[in-house]
């Protein structure tokens, strides 16, 4: 819904246009193929557990988390204060963030956030990924290669929780740590574009004097 929002307040028409085609259509396939798919996923806000399963199933989300070790149910209030702090944020700094930007915290806040989740969402975490690798040309040497090692550390962590020992309330970590790693390196090129302009500054102003 961000993304929309935000396509909707900079009059991105295209933007907004696509996306509600593409669930339009989707939205008419679903019912053709499953015509109650509106009560099967409203029941997923529910419950915490897979409705698939008669075994207990934790989520790879704080709320299935909370659940399981601290018998504490959260709903969809983390969702829905995600969510308003996402609006807040646009409405705020809107001048100053991007749509892939916007996007990119969506899936990391969203992911972990969400009412219900299964660990295969978080294939759309490729999105911040590639946000990441588009600003990495404009990081030092050191800093390419510590965030190389850092994303091939985080999915050695991941398929070693899919082969060794599998447990889905385990992907919990992996959009936290992709979270990190976005905002470490975010951090590192905003610091440099920065420092940049204040040089160009500078210089501007030993050219006039």
């Amino acid at each position: 819904p961000t993304v929309v929002i935000a396509s909707l307040l900079w009059r991105r028409w295209g933007i907004a246009f696509g996306f509600g085609a593409c669930l339009a259509l989707l939205v008419l396939m679903v019912s053709l193929l499953c015509p109650a798919w509106p009560q099967a996923y409203l029941s997923l806000f529910q419950v915490a557990a897979s409705p698939l399963e008669p075994a207990r199933y934790v989520t790879p989300t704080f709320r299935g988390f909370l659940l399981a070790h601290a018998n504490f149910d959260v709903g969809a209030w983390l969702a829905a204060a995600s969510l308003a702090g996402f609006l807040i944020l646009i409405l705020l700094r809107r001048d100053n963030l991007s749509l892939p930007t916007i996007a990119s915290l969506s899936c990391i806040v969203g992911l972990p956030t969400a009412p219900f989740g299964w660990s295969t969402d978080q294939v759309v975490l490729l999105l911040p990924i590639i946000q990441a690798m588009s600003w990495m040309p404009e990081l030092t040497t050191r800093q390419k290669w510590m965030a190389t090692l850092a994303l091939v550390v985080i999915y050695a962590y991941a398929l070693w929780i899919w082969l060794a020992r599998y447990r889905d309330v385990a992907f919990l970590t992996v959009p936290l740590m992709i979270g990190l790693l976005w905002g470490c390196i975010c951090w590192a090129v905003v610091a440099k574009r920065r420092t940049k302009a204040t040089d160009s500054l500078e210089s501007a102003s030993a050219t006039r004097c």
